[in-house]
């Protein structure tokens, strides 16, 4: 069950506060092809979206399809078939809405935008995080990036952390081991 399924089942009363802004919408080819779009087109008039679901097919990517050496290009052209194209021309302020994780990661890196999960957007609107101009999906891009930061950041202190436990472990063997012998 997907995350607009569940709302439509579950939460199909609940009164959603209004982004009343366009999206574009690129379902993953899976969904679109088993499950469909109905609970998605749903919830997204709930929340008051002009939403243009794209038929734009497969994304490209699939995985890690996208990712193979061999299939870089046919991936690419899947994407820029439709996908890609509508991205580019969308306006600034139009959310850009994908599911899939690979979906996103295709839009993310042939584009310059950040497509949004529907869960991202339900937060934005609960939260009332949609900012009124530029795009919709800079301030979790930021939030994303300092996360990324802190916790690099964090893991080098860890391994740091670590060095010094092992140099530690070992300059004390070094030491005991040098002592027995004398």
């Amino acid at each position: 069950m997907l995350l607009s399924e569940f709302i439509e089942d579950k939460a199909s009363t609940f009164k959603f506060p209004q982004l009343r802004r366009k999206a574009l919408v690129h379902g993953h080819c899976h969904h679109q092809a088993v499950l469909k779009m109905d609970a998605e087109k749903a919830v997204l008039h709930k929340l008051g979206m002009d939403a243009n679901m794209l038929d734009s097919g497969c994304c490209g990517m699939a995985g890690p399809f996208g990712f193979e050496a061999d299939k870089y290009e046919v991936s690419q052209t899947l994407a820029e078939r439709v996908l890609l194209p509508a991205v580019r021309n969308a306006a600034q302020e139009t959310l850009i809405i994908s599911d899939g994780f690979s979906c996103r990661e295709q839009i993310r890196q042939n584009t310059d935008r950040h497509a949004l999960h529907l869960a991202d957007v339900l937060r934005m609107a609960l939260r009332d995080e949609l900012p009124k101009r530029g795009k919709p999906e800079a301030h979790m891009v930021k939030r994303i990036t300092w996360e990324k930061s802190k916790s690099q950041v964090e893991t080098v202190t860890a391994l740091s952390f670590a060095g010094l436990a092992v140099a530690a472990l070992y300059w004390t063997f070094s030491h005991w081991t040098f002592s027995r012998k004398q």
